[in-house]
């Protein structure tokens, strides 16, 4: 059978070939709960490396928007339609680091890193994320207004506790 073909378009991988499934990260926080009679869970680290040569480039990492668009709208469906017992999400990472296996070469942080002057410039995901922690959900799995700075449609609290850069905002 396999993965269904829009899954192997290069706009569901990041830049380091990793496809992007956010329905698999649903289905896997969904056996777990199952398999381990509802844990408490967190995520402790989930992120996408993107090609981002220039601080220009940063400010607009549509590209990081969209997975973690996917990402945190499966996990907020995993709650709400599942009943998921997720209690946490971190994304990977605050800021570009170096990584093990990518050094300098890809960026995984909500803020741009200038190595050279150590300067931190929060991308467009960082303001979309702080938009989901500031509303408390995902929207579902299409959160409606612009990423890069246009109020979102508030909801309700729900269930979902995000975690991480919060206590920066």
């Amino acid at each position: 059978m396999g993965w269904p073909s829009t899954f192997r378009h290069p706009r569901h991988t990041h830049s380091h070939g990793t496809t992007v499934v956010p329905l698999g990260f649903r289905r896997i926080l969904e056996y777990i709960d199952k398999r381990y009679g509802h844990p408490d869970t967190f995520v402790t680290e989930n992120g996408c490396a993107v090609h981002e040569p220039d601080v220009e480039t940063a400010l607009h990492d549509t590209m990081r928007i969209d997975y973690l668009r996917g990402y945190i709208g499966a996990a907020e469906a995993a709650i709400t339609e599942s009943n998921v017992n997720l209690k946490g999400y971190f994304v990977w990472s605050l800021l570009d680091n170096f990584e093990w296996a990518q050094g300098y070469s890809k960026r995984f942080g909500l803020h741009f890193v200038d190595y050279a002057t150590l300067k931190r410039t929060p991308k467009g995901s960082a303001g979309f994320y702080a938009q989901i922690i500031a509303n408390n959900t995902a929207g579902g799995n299409c959160i409606k207004g612009d990423a890069l700075g246009t109020p979102f449609t508030a909801r309700p609290p729900r269930k979902l506790e995000l975690c991480g850069v919060s206590e920066f905002y």
